[in-house]
């Protein structure tokens, strides 16, 4: 994150267009990461390339911008595109759903396995801090989302029997609470 914030600070028109660019979920990170490293370093280069011509950056600073941009990209491992998306989502505007309403509607949800408590529990959330509710349930998702992926990360390197099978009913749990929100 500091050449994240070197950057922002050097040329903030770079960093909005160098995010957008190499933080897309479809065609950044992923994209480079099945190149081999040889053609994955000649197309970064080609994208900062691209990045700085849109951004206007002027001719006497592109060269120590472009080193930058490569820098946090040699410090990166495969995955840094979602945290570094989270990080810098968190610096611009805070979270509509907080981590601990997060633990409670997981734990209502556990408690109950009923939906229109969750909601209910969503709406009082919603209302009581001036949030929108649609918000509140987006976030939701999207972190069940990434907890489900964790579980499933954790129980496929758990040693014991026991922790494989924790790690997926609990995943089982989410994706039903996934399934259940993604249709209201």
């Amino acid at each position: 994150m500091l050449y994240a914030a070197i950057i922002r600070a050097e040329n903030e028109t770079l960093f909005d267009a160098f995010t957008v660019r190499m933080l897309d979920a479809e065609a950044g990170e992923l994209q480079l990461s099945i190149l081999r490293r040889d053609e994955r370093e000649s197309e970064e280069s080609r994208l900062i390339d691209e990045v700085l011509e849109a951004a206007n950056v002027a001719n006497d600073a592109r060269e120590s911008l472009k080193r930058l941009c490569l820098a946090w990209l040699s410090q990166m491992q495969l995955g840094w595109a979602r945290k570094t998306r989270y990080s810098l989502k968190i610096a611009d505007a805070a979270e509509n759903l907080t981590w601990k309403e997060f633990d409670e509607a997981l734990a209502l949800w556990n408690k109950c396995q009923d939906t229109a408590t969750l909601l209910e529990f969503l709406a009082d959330r919603a209302k009581s801090d001036g949030r929108q509710e649609k918000d509140l349930l987006d976030e939701l998702l999207a972190a069940l989302t990434d907890r489900y992926n964790g579980l499933l990360e954790d129980a496929a390197s758990s040693f014991l029997l026991s922790e494989h099978e924790a790690r997926i009913c609990e995943a089982e749990s989410i994706a039903a609470l996934i399934e259940v929100l993604a249709r209201t």
